[in-house]
């Protein structure tokens, strides 16, 4: 297995997949990567539609979204099959699929959750990524129970709009230590949040290169795959 069919987003799964790691381990990048693939024509991959990027951490780098592109015009130019349609992968037409929307609170991000289907219908977004959704979460309500009903809430309305528009969902998670018959560190947001991704991919960093280990799928059995992140983006690794 590569890293492009594991993370690839199908629309048809209608699922809501998690990844999850410490700082470092890739999550944003693979974010970034996801939202220019997901333009690209569906016999590499893609879903020819837009994203809708969620930005609850002030991660969406313009730049570095820039590079990612670059990169990806570079891949597209060795299929001769592409020659004809390179006008549609310019710079500007990619950056014009991407829809960037910072919610930093959690109120902005029920409020645009609850208003996106008019922006999923006019841009013909196909993935939906929230990068990070536990940063709104972990400091907003000093009572569980209100934090988990605004949880079931979102996770509700993410799982309506995929099953709804036929579009893939991506949500990172951080990490936190959770303290039960000694100190282990686990995502982030309990065991309620735990059970809405359907798919949930752990992210890991060594000397040399990222892991992702698939943890949780209905259709995948337990898999890891070694990828890296260079300046033009996501690659595999030869191990």
């Amino acid at each position: 297995m590569s890293s492009d069919d594991l993370f690839e987003c199908s629309p048809a799964d209608k699922l809501v997949k998690e990844l999850y790691g410490l700082p470092g381990s890739g999550k944003t990048q693979l974010c970034l990567q996801l939202s220019v693939n997901v333009q690209l024509p569906e016999w590499l991959g893609g879903l020819e539609g837009g994203c809708l990027f969620i930005d609850c951490e002030r991660t969406f780098i313009l730049e570095r979204v820039k590079q990612i592109i670059t990169g990806t015009q570079h891949h597209l130019q060795k299929f001769p099959q592409n020659s004809a349609r390179m006008n549609d992968f310019t710079m500007e037409k990619f950056l014009s699929r991407i829809q960037v929307c910072r919610c930093l609170e959690v109120v902005q991000l029920l409020a645009l959750a609850h208003s996106m289907n008019e922006l999923i219908e006019q841009k013909n977004i196909r993935l939906i990524i929230i990068d990070s959704l536990a940063f709104p979460f972990r400091c907003a309500f000093d009572d569980l129970n209100q934090r988990s009903r605004a949880l079931n809430q979102l996770s509700y309305l993410l799982q309506a709009a995929a099953e709804r528009w036929k579009l893939a969902v991506v949500v990172t998670n951080q990490m936190t230590t959770r303290i039960k018959q000694g100190s282990q560190v686990v995502p982030a947001l309990g065991d309620l949040w735990a059970h809405t991704p359907q798919v949930r991919i752990g992210l890991s960093k060594t000397a040399t290169h990222r892991l992702a280990k698939l943890v949780k799928s209905p259709v995948e059995d337990e898999n890891e795959v070694p990828f890296c992140i260079t300046e033009d983006g996501i690659r595999d690794v030869q191990l």
